[in-house]
Parts: C-alpha cells; sequence; structure tokens
C-alpha cells in the first residue's frame, strides 16, 4: 500500500469476531474460518497504521531511530528500513499553489 492509497476499510465487528468467537463458538471457528482469517488480516492493518502513526508523530518529537527502535524492540536499523519512507512522506511539509496575480481570470 503506498502513502497515498486509502487503507481498506476496517471492519471493528469483524475483528472483534475474530477475537472472541473461539469463545463463544469454537465449532462454527473451525468450520469456516474464513471470516477469522479475513478478521486477523484487517487487524494487521490496523497494527500498521497504528504503529507508523506512532513512529510519525515519535519522528516529529524529534525521536531519533534508536530511540523509536528500543521502544518496538527493534534494531534503528530496522526502525529505518521499515518506516523511513512512510515518516518522510507523512512529515513533508503541505506543496502550496502559486499566488494567483491580482486581476488574473
Amino acid at each position: 500500500m503506498s502513502a497515498h492509497d486509502d487503507p481498506p476499510a476496517f471492519d471493528p465487528d469483524t475483528a472483534c469476531e475474530v477475537l472472541f468467537l473461539p469463545l463463544a463458538d469454537p465449532e462454527r471457528r473451525r468450520r469456516d474460518p474464513t471470516r477469522a482469517l479475513d478478521a486477523a488480516k484487517d487487524l494487521d492493518l490496523l497494527v500498521k497504521v497504528a504503529r507508523e502513526s506512532a513512529v510519525v508523530e515519535a519522528r516529529r518529537a524529534n525521536w531519533t531511530w534508536e530511540e523509536i527502535g528500543d521502544h518496538l524492540g527493534i534494531t534503528a536499523q530496522a526502525a529505518h528500513s521499515r518506516y523511513a519512507k512512510a515518516a518522510a512522506v507523512m512529515l513533508r511539509p503541505a506543496t502550496r499553489w502559486p499566488e494567483q496575480p491580482t486581476g488574473a481570470p
């Protein structure tokens, strides 16, 4: 997923189902794991987006890649490798359109 793509819709009901269905109805989950797999995929996406957002906020607060890596349980090099591109895109200043001269059509 690129930084400009909209993430797929997240369905919290399905995500909750994957967490609690084994407790409520383990037989149903064994018969049809499709919803559980879909919900697990949704949860992975949610965690990915949350982690990227947290990294961007940490970089905005001038945290080093070493500090970020320590908090995520990975090396500074791994943190940079995984999140530098997303952080750069999200922290890039907004592009402004050139001002139109007065009286321009």
